[in-house]
């Protein structure tokens, strides 16, 4: 039987071979010679009919060829890159004259500005001051001054804001339109599969299938009361008590794994609070991810019985191919989204059992030989990047090892009596190659008191500047790529108001409040270790576009990314495919504008127009992929509350008197205004755009959008209790007295 299961592993992958190549992680076709060879010459011709009987059976080929093949058919497809070719030859500003005409200015929004004294002197000693606000949305501003006929000036803050958006309503979409019932429909599969385990399985397995169905019966339990389903007794049992730990959202002993478990975890939180279907999917995918089999610990030792445990749940994937390919479907297009999972699962699982095992049957799977042979190639595995402290887990749909929490992980000391236990979002922007962000993390005297920490994060640092074609293999990890486009250091030829140190701050902040809502949107998924007024006289607006041609030209690159993949994970649907290019469209509009404005060409009416009204395209676009709440939906777009917070890190043990089990909190989706000094045909003007908001900050309990955004109300207001304000996270960024 060995031999025939080798030479069906080779027809396997001979198989594979013929697609698109061998990819990383398959096992070589070198070694399929060998295996051929081994086979006694004498026996060939029976090997031989054997191999053709299995051809024929269609439905057990696909089932064990099936995770070779589409592990290359759900590879992404990927665009061409290429950087824009421009100029810059804009003259030096000299706004003297200019500023000196404002004094005796009749345009009231104007005068409005410069009644504060502070953004006075930081128009003309940077070309630009941030008020502190919290509009709802960055086309409030725009719409407003459009309304009032007021000069816009369009920041990239608005561009990536929209692209959050359409990946947050890209993902809601999927969730709701087709993984919530696919997770579904595999966990009644799973839960019959792990029953038939439990009632017809040997006296060895009975005690791993009864966990597993009590696993997926409280799956069920969560997604869809139940299913219909009358478990047995004992598994209903098991289930009540796992069910009693979610909703007691504390630390608590899982007694289906033994592990313990942060029940905290399971508190809806990011977009997940929107609808009770939103909350359910939310909690079951937190049940297959945090309830984990800890196959080897931190030790190097490989636990049995829990390695048996997650044998006996794979056997349930592997059962039949519908199974298998509901799992591929859940699995496959967040990896696309976010990422791929560091743990072991039931695929990684399978592909070493099939090294060693002579057949598919579980008791098969389960003799000590393989369960040796297995266990060789546990030792063997390189451990985990992220809590490198829990070992090697397998699980059924683990969370994702995103690329930023690798890198928090290499920044912390992870020892009881840790000296730097807290991680920053300005560890991320620096390892990226932020020198602002560098110069403030190296020199923070808390990080220093790790004696490591300098060497830990050069080390880091040299990881992520080395990230080749895998920079951007995903589209979480192409949006990091995206921000580093505002890591310039803009010389002569840019526009004044860019060449400021402050300027750097405001990239810095903008980058990092887009960050924080790319945490926000994927908290399920990623590993931790977040109308008309009327009464304005017409009158022509000079308008501007943020000249970050890079930014742009990344953000189309994600765009393309996304088209060329949406039929294949089933991303997006035709009206939405036509408004993501027409977002597209917007963002090449956006260089074509910039190009001019850096080299001091004019603006055509045209142009300027577009850019005047540019409020209704972003509006366009944000209704296209924001699905509110039912009670939302009277509510007008630019009114919209998109306040989102993420909790990112839960506090360890440390000595430096931070808070144990405090979460690390980073936040944005609030918008202040920004007054801007730039040259538009030769004159120069005063316009406002919108700049987003980041927040970062310790809260004793993980918070929900809705309370992060009662919180920035209530401090905002002053109607807030001393310890629990809210405030930006670079308060030298606003005007001093504007938050």
């Amino acid at each position: 039987m060995r031999k025939k299961l080798l030479l069906l592993t080779a027809f396997m992958l001979t198989l594979t071979a013929c697609k698109t190549g061998v990819k990383d992680g398959d096992t070589k076709t070198g070694d399929d010679k060998e295996i051929v060879s081994e086979v006694d010459k004498d026996e060939q011709k029976d090997e031989q009919k054997e191999k053709e009987d299995l051809e024929k059976d269609s439905e057990k080929i696909a089932e064990l060829i099936s995770f070779n093949v589409k592990r290359e058919d759900a590879a992404p497809i990927y665009p061409e890159f290429k950087d824009v070719e421009y100029t810059v030859t804009s003259k030096p500003y000299d706004f003297s004259e200019f500023f000196k005409s404002l004094e005796t200015t009749d345009d009231d929004s104007i005068n409005w500005v410069l009644k504060n004294k502070h953004m006075k002197n930081s128009l003309k000693e940077n070309g630009f001051g941030v008020l502190y606000g919290i509009y709802e949305q960055p086309f409030a501003i725009y719409d407003q001054n459009q309304y009032t006929y007021s000069n816009s000036f369009i920041t990239t803050d608005s561009a990536m804001h929209l692209f959050h958006v359409i990946y947050l309503g890209m993902m809601e979409e999927l969730e709701t339109g087709t993984l919530r019932d696919k997770l579904t429909n595999i966990s009644i599969r799973m839960y019959e599969n792990s029953l038939k385990n439990y009632n017809e399985g040997s006296e060895e397995t009975k005690p791993y299938a009864l966990k597993n169905a009590a696993l997926f019966y409280t799956g069920l339990k969560i997604l869809n009361d139940g299913a219909g389903i009358d478990a047995p007794a004992e598994v209903k049992e098991l289930a009540s008590k796992e069910l009693q730990n979610i909703e007691g959202e504390a630390a608590a002993v899982s007694n289906i794994t033994g592990n313990e478990v942060d029940y905290s975890q399971f508190k809806p939180r990011g977009n997940y609070t929107k609808s009770e279907e939103l909350k359910t999917y939310f909690k079951a995918n937190m049940l297959y991810s945090q309830n984990k089999f800890v196959v080897r610990d931190n030790t190097g030792a490989v636990d049995k019985e829990n390695l048996k445990a997650a044998i006996v749940m794979t056997d349930g994937v592997l059962k039949d191919k519908k199974s298998y390919d509901l799992w591929l479907q859940i699995y496959n297009p967040i990896s696309l989204l976010v990422e791929n999972s560091e743990d072991l699962t039931p695929i990684g699982l399978y592909e070493m059992i099939s090294k060693h095992a002579s057949s598919f049957d579980l008791n098969e799977m389960l003799k000590d030989d393989v369960i040796e042979g297995v266990s060789k190639e546990i030792q063997a595995m390189e451990g985990p990047s992220i809590k490198p402290q829990d070992g090697v887990t397998f699980g059924f749909l683990p969370q994702r090892a995103v690329i930023d929490n690798v890198w928090f992980q290499n920044l912390l000391e992870n020892t009881p009596d840790s000296r730097r236990p807290l991680a920053s979002g300005l560890d991320v922007m620096a390892v990226m190659g932020n020198e602002t962000a560098e110069k403030k993390v190296t020199t923070d005297e808390k990080n220093l008191l790790w004696p490591d920490f300098l060497d830990k994060f050069e080390e880091t640092k040299a990881a992520a500047s080395n990230m080749g074609d895998k920079e951007k293999s995903n589209i979480y990890r192409a949006w990091l790529w995206m921000l580093r486009a505002n890591n310039q250091d803009y010389k002569g030829g840019y526009p004044f108001f860019m060449q400021s140190d402050l300027w750097k701050i405001k990239d810095l902040n903008s980058s990092l409040a887009s960050w924080a809502q790319l945490k926000h949107d994927t908290i399920l998924y990623a590993k931790q270790f977040g109308a008309e007024m009327g009464g304005f006289d017409e009158r022509k607006t000079c308008n501007y576009v943020e000249p970050n041609i890079d930014l742009y030209n990344r953000l189309i690159w994600i765009t393309d990314f996304t088209l060329a993949n949406s039929d294949k994970y089933n991303l997006l649907d035709e009206s939405r495919k036509e408004v993501l290019k027409s977002y597209k469209d917007m963002l090449e509009f956006f260089i074509e504008v910039s190009k001019k404005e850096l080299n001091d060409e004019n603006i055509t009416d045209e142009e300027n127009e577009r850019m005047a009204t540019i409020a209704g395209e972003m509006e366009n676009i944000f209704i296209a992929f924001d699905k509110a709440p039912e009670e939302e939906f009277s509510v007008p777009a630019s009114e919209r509350n998109m306040t989102n917070v993420a909790d990112i890190q839960d506090v360890g043990k440390n000595s430096v008197d931070i808070p144990v089990g405090h979460k690390l909190e980073v936040g944005s989706g609030r918008f202040s205004t920004i007054y801007t000094i730039y040259r538009f045909n030769g004159e120069y003007k005063i316009g406002s755009g919108a700049v987003m908001n980041y927040y970062e900050f310790l809260s004793p309990t993980r918070l929900t959008d809705e309370e992060m955004s009662e919180k920035i109300e209530m401090t905002y207001f002053g109607d807030v209790e001393k310890g629990e304000e809210v405030y930006p996270f670079f308060k030298d960024l606003f005007i001093p007295d504007a938050y």
